[in-house]
């Protein structure tokens, strides 16, 4: 058993994936001798070179042939051996100072999980991506919810809640938040969102059109139960012709 495990949920992310190991792998080697922590990629049904991607860069592979994100998180956890788990997707780029933040509160006792502030890779953040960016965090100050990008939390506490919910192909990490918290209340433990950033690609930002990430966001905002469906997930699982 290793102190930590890294959980990267990948679907043909032969292009980011080298960076975001190598970052990663970089996080391992300066926590060392401290915390020692392991790195699983779950292969969610590629068509590309990912698994061999991340089997070249030292990571556990295992499969989840469903395309689901909820489905790859849980698939990588039950493989795990850490103590506790950072669920981080496969274009985000955390820094050992905020793992080893999150790893010693957690080994107080006193928390069962959280996340991070988002920072996106872009000098300049389009107006509307902006005002998203601005509405999430005021989410996350009076709520709070983790950001997909980056939640770590006990081994025990995900096991316990049952993970991430299966039916839901977005908005999983907003259900997983919920059943932190409610875990941690019965535990006497916190859910804690980091003030720190942690880096992620605006990919997503740069493929689709303002309106059609409105029209998505709202979508869900408005009619919750709709993320139990893949097709009307579509922006989170397709990529743009020539991406």
């Amino acid at each position: 058993m290793c102190d930590f495990s890294i959980i990267i949920p990948a679907y043909n992310e032969e292009e980011l994936l080298p960076s975001v190991l190598q970052n990663l792998n970089s996080v391992l080697s300066e926590l060392k001798p401290e915390f020692q922590g392991e790195i699983i990629v779950v292969d969610n049904n590629s068509s590309d070179k990912t698994a061999a991607i991340a089997e070249f860069h030292g990571a556990e592979v295992v499969f989840e042939p469903d395309n689901c994100i909820a489905k790859a998180r849980n698939r990588g956890a039950s493989t795990a051996s850490g103590k506790f788990f950072f669920f981080i997707d496969a274009d985000t780029f955390p820094d050992a100072a905020v793992i080893k933040k999150a790893l010693i509160m957690m080994s107080s006792g006193k928390v069962c999980g959280g996340g991070a502030k988002v920072e996106f890779d872009i000098e300049k953040m389009p107006f509307f991506a902006s005002l998203i960016v601005l509405w999430w965090e005021c989410i996350t100050f009076f709520i709070p919810l983790a950001a997909g990008s980056y939640i770590f939390c006990r081994a025990d506490a995900w096991a316990e809640t049952g993970g991430f919910f299966e039916k839901l192909y977005a908005s999983e990490e907003v259900n997983f938040s919920y059943k932190l918290k409610k875990w941690g209340r019965k535990n006497k433990k916190t859910f804690k969102i980091l003030p720190d950033r942690v880096k992620t690609s605006a990919r997503k930002i740069r493929w689709f059109s303002p309106a059609k990430m409105f029209f998505f966001i709202m979508l869900n905002c408005l009619f919750p139960f709709l993320v139990r469906s893949r097709t009307l997930c579509a922006m989170w699982y397709k990529r743009p012709e020539n991406r």
